[in-house]
């Protein structure tokens, strides 16, 4: 008799209970996939931003001569158009070294009003490819930024290491804050490296200091994509050649 009554009051407890999901109400939109380390043990990938500049085609050489790969997040027009050259040949250059380019953003807008139309035909026109991945600029997002680059099919990516330069770290201060992490990361944990390649000291004291340093400690410097195990493009396709369309629009934005 007991176990009857409580099965009565159960089912008028759940009856009168209110939903805690309201099944009417919609979906959340849903959000790009999210980066912020390599997944692959024992790699690294260095990635620079805000190029392409003049000092691209040094950071590509230093990289090759340690048989290294590196990625590069192109802006694609912040103070210099990327159709323009040296900047052009030397985008060319450092993709054909096998080094992974990616997208910064055409104009390093908030994510939010991404132009994704003109970042993606400059990639494709300048070296023949398509990719999905995007770091947003600053490595800052919200879900709104999320939820746009899903619908333009992005990847976003950040970093989990940086050597500070666009903060102000002169190159000493970058060196030791490389210096640091390899004590406190011996293998094999991984390493996705921000760093800029618009900084002189970066290319030419950091870089050089860095990457022997790297080697020596066992970690294989890959690119973005095989350090997460994935396809650097999801399209390959001939170099471009100049013609009439590599010309940045007036606003860049």
């Amino acid at each position: 008799m007991l176990g009857k009554s409580y099965a009565l009051f159960l089912s008028a407890v759940l009856a009168s209970a209110v939903p805690l999901i309201d099944p009417t109400a919609a979906p959340n939109p849903p959000k790009a996939a999210l980066f912020t380390s390599c997944t692959v043990n024992g790699t690294m990938a260095l990635t620079f931003d805000d190029g392409p500049y003049l000092w691209q085609k040094n950071m590509s050489d230093l990289l090759t001569q340690y048989n290294a790969k590196g990625t590069f997040f192109v802006s694609l027009a912040v103070g210099d158009c990327i159709y323009d050259e040296p900047f052009a040949s030397n985008i060319q250059y450092t993709y054909q070294a096998g080094h992974q380019i990616c997208a910064h953003t055409w104009s390093h807008p908030d994510l939010t009003t991404l132009n994704a139309t003109r970042s993606k035909s400059a990639l494709y026109n300048i070296l023949g490819i398509k990719t999905d991945w995007v770091r947003p600029p600053y490595g800052s997002y919200n879900t709104a930024v999320r939820q746009q680059a899903y619908t333009l099919n992005k990847t976003l990516v950040t970093w989990d290491f940086e050597d500070e330069d666009s903060e102000g770290a002169t190159a000493k201060q970058s060196m030791a804050y490389y210096d640091q992490f390899l004590a406190q990361n011996p293998l094999p944990p991984t390493g996705l490296m921000l760093n800029h390649e618009t900084y002189n000291t970066t290319v030419f004291e950091v870089m050089p200091y860095a990457i022997p340093k790297l080697v020596k400690a066992g970690y294989k410097l890959v690119t973005l994509a095989e350090c997460m195990g994935v396809e650097p493009y999801t399209y390959k396709g001939p170099l471009g050649t100049r013609d009439s369309t590599w010309v940045c629009p007036e606003e860049n934005n």
